[in-house]
């Protein structure tokens, strides 16, 4: 998505068209002087959406800094709940707080003119809210202490491209917290599905770029308190940069947590005329997540229509199934979203189960 943003070197006729579009419906505001087309907004997807005001947010506050998941967006590192607010670190505890979100075009549907605004929005909505947040405070220092131990932290700022978003064709470059800390700071605060999804792919990431054991993936004397230690270390132990998508690695959380065996990832079996790899493996049974936007993505690299990608997946898992002799089971994210689906789904297919289920809230 490209953003428009107001240079204060351009002519104030520029600044007028600006106002005009956004009156017409054609452009939005997402942030002061800090635009966007209509048409692409209302075409994207909320993820989308959140990575622009996060930009957005970056581009027009002087010094900004973005903390916590508008950090993680900025990363690169996928959110398994898109974020109702975009997070900026705060100085000082007189400029921490919530800014409430402001109409992304005029304030009443009736100022947009129908003849004039084929991209108008059905009703006037809202930026997300800004919250400006104060560093974490760890056992034994005081807020103030906290607040200078952080100026290091501020110093080793990274201004990063954020992922999708450009400006005038550019990239969108903001600055950003180092993601050691983000990851600190962010990761005890979320669901543990959340916090799995980020631990995940924050690995495999690590792996990706190579980076030495003595780089480390937290900065764990920032943890403030017992309970988001027993998170963080429970959330680390638990992720596995092998899982390749947010649903692969919420699907391991949800095969844990009902009971069943632990599955080898990534597993290849050789075809007659390929590799093929699947995302779980068991004895007897192997299982795939089915994500729509797997599909999404194969068309649009292969050319292939969505149906024709779907029936050469068929063929894949039953070539898998006569040479191996093992079973296949399949579920998406509306089997997630209600794990009984999803178990009922496995236990037909024969995974097998360990003694008991754990309970979510005895899984520290």
């Amino acid at each position: 998505m490209d953003l428009i943003r107001h240079d204060p070197s351009m002519r104030r006729r520029s600044t007028t068209w600006l106002s005009a579009a956004v009156a017409r419906g054609e452009l939005l505001r997402l942030r002061r002087g800090i635009f966007v087309d209509a048409a692409a907004w209302q075409a994207a997807p909320p993820w989308i959406r959140h990575r622009a005001e996060v930009a957005a947010a970056g581009l027009a506050v002087p010094h900004a800094l973005l903390c916590r998941e508008s950090a993680l967006a900025v990363h690169g590192l996928p959110l398994l709940e898109v974020p109702r607010e975009v997070q900026l670190r705060a100085t000082s505890p007189s400029r921490a707080g919530l800014s409430r979100g402001r109409p992304l075009g005029p304030a009443h549907p009736s100022q947009l003119s129908t003849a004039n605004a084929p991209h108008q929005l059905p009703t006037p909505t809202l930026t997300r809210p800004t919250r400006r947040l104060l560093p974490p405070v760890p056992r034994p220092l005081t807020a103030a202490e906290a607040r200078q131990e952080y100026r290091s932290i501020r110093r080793t700022r990274q201004h990063l491209p954020v992922p999708g978003i450009t400006v005038g064709g550019r990239p969108a470059v903001v600055g950003v917290e180092p993601l050691s800390f983000v990851l600190t700071d962010t990761v005890p605060r979320l669901s543990r599905a959340g916090a799995v999804v980020v631990l995940d792919a924050a690995l495999a990431q690590r792996q990706t770029h190579r980076l030495s054991p003595q780089d480390e993936l937290a900065q764990e004397e920032w943890l403030w308190s017992l309970p988001a230690q027993q998170a963080w270390r429970w959330a680390a132990d638990f992720a596995d940069g092998r899982s390749e998508s947010p649903g692969e690695s919420w699907s391991r959380l949800q095969i844990h947590e009902l009971g069943f065996e632990e599955p080898h990832l990534q597993v290849e079996f050789q075809l007659p005329q390929e590799i093929a790899r699947v995302d779980f493996d068991w004895k007897g049974v192997f299982g795939e997540f089915d994500g729509r936007v797997k599909y999404d993505d194969a068309g649009a690299l292969s050319g292939l229509s969505d149906q024709q990608v779907y029936w050469n997946e068929k063929r894949r898992e039953e070539q898998i199934e006569m040479v191996t002799g093992k079973r296949s089971v399949r579920w998406g994210w509306e089997d997630l979203r209600n794990p009984w689906m999803l178990e009922k789904k496995l236990l037909n297919r024969g995974v097998p189960r360990r003694s008991h289920r754990v309970s979510p809230e005895n899984s520290l």
